[in-house]
């Protein structure tokens, strides 16, 4: 009760889990998040409605999250409702967009330009039914939009078919808003992960240490998909090292990151800026995904900002569960640590490195003195039944 609405918003996913515990239907923490997403309908009250919506598929404790969400819509107030509601037609699984992706999942195999011709075909055939006056985004319900910019909406290439969706933004002063929605992939584990990665960031800052981390939003809207906020200004390293360094000799070429950050820093003072910015969350970000056991890390979903900020994308593995090609693993180190990254803090015998070296110890240190909290907020996560976080014996 004492938390302010950020702080219960930062573990609001674990609160929800906890309700599972209650030995009657209504609870003490039940009523109080009910009170507090009324209180506070954007930061609380959207991501609690979804939370509970994700809980719907397990048999034992559907009806407990069903009367949750009753009672919340019942008294949340007809505007609430009613965005509640429209974000549900839209974003669930059986909401308009989820029919989109089914559909282009559906011609998996069939090749890019199907795909293209199936995405805009749906995107046609839903648009008259949008809400014409725009609509809100579940992660950030302040952020409004209005029909997508279809010819800008594209395919990405992973496994599971994700789509890339550009908005035309309800501010006529503002930028086009694109997000990644995806069906078919379990999307708790990457909303733990960035919920986790705030958690770590607060703690550091906590003790006045500014890391430039890069928690981008991430929400499921059902068990097996939800959206993600697509991070702008920034590019893969992949793409980073097909630019400055070729198509096949990029990857062996570690003055690529130097390349790409002087390029779009061009004062001495502006590089050096984004050299300590990249410096700073390079070594965030080494020890966060070494301390949650982050797999599956390549260049396709390790990312840099213009601004020479460093991050990770994509947590489909963690707590040391790695993937496996041809029976052999592929991750061959604790975290990511490559002579490009080296190279721009100078190389490994100058201060730069130096300065990283001191910034992991010192960041390691800060979780360590607060390890309790990490795993617990890991341990209230188990009942949501997660393939990677079964049990505690996982964490």
């Amino acid at each position: 009760k004492e938390m302010d609405d950020s702080n219960l918003a930062g573990c609001l996913p674990q609160l929800v889990q906890a309700l599972k515990f209650d030995p009657y239907d209504f609870s003490e923490l039940g009523l109080l998040l009910i009170e507090r997403s009324i209180m506070n309908p954007l930061v609380i009250g959207v991501p609690f409605f979804w939370c509970c919506n994700v809980e719907l598929r397990h048999v034992h404790c559907r009806s407990r999250y069903a009367m949750y969400i009753h009672e919340y819509k019942s008294r949340c107030g007809t505007q609430q409702r009613v965005l509640l509601e429209r974000q549900h037609m839209l974003w669930a699984e059986t909401g308009l967009f989820a029919k989109v992706a089914f559909a282009v999942y559906a011609e998996k195999g069939r090749g890019k330009k199907q795909y293209y011709k199936t995405l805009h075909n749906m995107l046609n055939r839903i648009e008259g039914s949008l809400p014409p006056g725009g609509f809100e985004l579940p992660f950030d319900p302040r952020v409004r939009v209005l029909k997508p910019k279809i010819d800008q909406c594209r395919v990405m290439s992973s496994a599971k078919l994700p789509l890339w969706l550009t908005f035309e933004n309800a501010d006529p002063q503002g930028d086009d808003v694109m997000i990644m929605f995806k069906a078919g992939d379990d999307l708790r584990q990457d909303t733990m992960v960035l919920q986790l990665i705030e958690v770590m960031d607060s703690m550091w800052r906590a003790e006045g240490r500014q890391l430039f981390m890069s928690p981008y939003k991430c929400m499921s809207t059902w068990y097996d998909g939800g959206l993600l906020e697509i991070v702008l200004d920034s590019v893969t390293t992949a793409e980073i090292h097909m630019q400055y360094g070729g198509k096949y000799s990029g990857s062996f070429d570690k003055s690529t990151f130097s390349k790409f950050i002087a390029e779009h820093n061009l004062g001495q003072k502006e590089y050096q800026a984004a050299v300590d910015r990249f410096i700073k969350s390079a070594a965030a970000y080494c020890v966060a995904t070494y301390v949650m056991g982050i797999g599956d890390r390549h260049n396709d979903n390790i990312i840099v900002k213009t601004n020479g900020q460093y991050f990770h994308i994509d947590f489909g593995h963690f707590l040391g569960n790695v993937k496996y090609q041809f029976g052999i693993k592929r991750e061959r180190t604790e975290f990511v640590f490559t002579p490009e990254m080296a190279e721009v803090m100078g190389g490994t015998k100058a201060e730069g490195f130096k300065d990283f070296k001191q910034e992991c110890a010192d960041a390691l240190h800060i979780l360590r003195d607060n390890v309790s909290t990490l795993i617990n907020l890991f341990l209230l996560m188990v009942p949501a039944g997660m393939p990677e976080l079964a049990s505690a014996e996982d964490i």
